[in-house]
């Protein structure tokens, strides 16, 4: 997920924390490149949505874009599902590891190596494999 740091202005207190309205300006561009078929403005709008950066956090809608990048292939997005699954941020559903376990394993099949590392501690402890 790449951001071209140097066109983001930083007024925030952190000088390396975009500001809201900057997060809303950078979530405008990446809904346009989305619309493209962009895979990085995928990521962007899913982290975003994950964290509440610029828009309300949002679980589904996270889940929703990095579906679209997960769908296109991209390793990074497969983990992050499995992140949303084992963490559930939403309230409403039950962490599901079983199914975070089999995104893990996808995206270390897909070289992601941070997802091999999960797979390596669900086997260790019995998270989501029996």
């Amino acid at each position: 997920m790449n951001v071209n740091a140097s066109k983001v202005s930083r007024r925030s207190t952190n000088q390396n924390t975009p500001t809201t309205r900057e997060w809303r300006k950078m979530i405008a561009t990446w809904l346009t490149k989305a619309e493209a078929g962009d895979i990085n403005a995928f990521l962007w709008l899913g982290y975003c949505y994950n964290n509440g950066f610029g828009v309300p956090k949002d679980w589904e809608q996270s889940m929703i874009w990095y579906g679209k990048a997960a769908r296109r292939g991209d390793a990074s997005a497969v983990r992050e599902i499995g992140v949303l699954l084992s963490t559930k941020s939403d309230p409403s559903e039950a962490r599901d590891l079983r199914k975070a376990h089999r995104y893990f394993l996808r995206a270390a099949k897909l070289g992601n190596v941070a997802a091999a590392t999960s797979v390596g501690y669900d086997f260790l402890h019995g998270v989501g494999v029996r």
